[in-house]
């Protein structure tokens, strides 16, 4: 981090010492809010694009809900659900760079090889639709 700051310190130890892998801004919040550190909302949202900007932590918007904050991991892979927002990872040893060169080269858009996403409707949803 650049610059040491109480606040970021704060958040990232609520998503460093849960064992939930994915948080919204208001999550994280009101996990902080119930410490009583007199931490602002602003100040969370604040920190948290600091955060995805030194790309300490990763947000993944989802088509449901608000957006979600995890720490940044090696070679994660998510599924996000359309219907309900849910996230979930898997892990999958595949070679990306195939891929990544298809991308490339069919839209000029370099995408990063240590994080993809899919879309699709978990088994929940889907019960439901039926």
């Amino acid at each position: 981090m650049k610059n040491y700051s109480r606040q970021r310190e704060e958040i990232l130890d609520v998503i460093k010492k849960s064992n939930k892998s994915y948080f919204s801004a208001e999550d994280i919040y009101m996990h902080i809010k119930a410490l009583d550190t007199g931490l602002s909302r602003s100040t969370v949202y604040r920190n948290l694009k600091l955060l995805v900007d030194e790309k300490i932590i990763e947000k993944t918007s989802t088509p449901v809900g608000p957006d979600k904050y995890a720490l940044v991991k090696e070679k994660e892979y998510n599924v996000v659900c359309t219907e309900c927002g849910k996230i979930m990872s898997f892990d999958y040893d595949m070679d990306l760079n195939e891929l990544s060169s298809a991308v490339y080269n069919q839209t000029k858009i370099s995408i990063p090889l240590n994080y993809l996403s899919f879309k699709g409707i978990c088994d929940e949803c889907k019960n439901k639709i039926k």
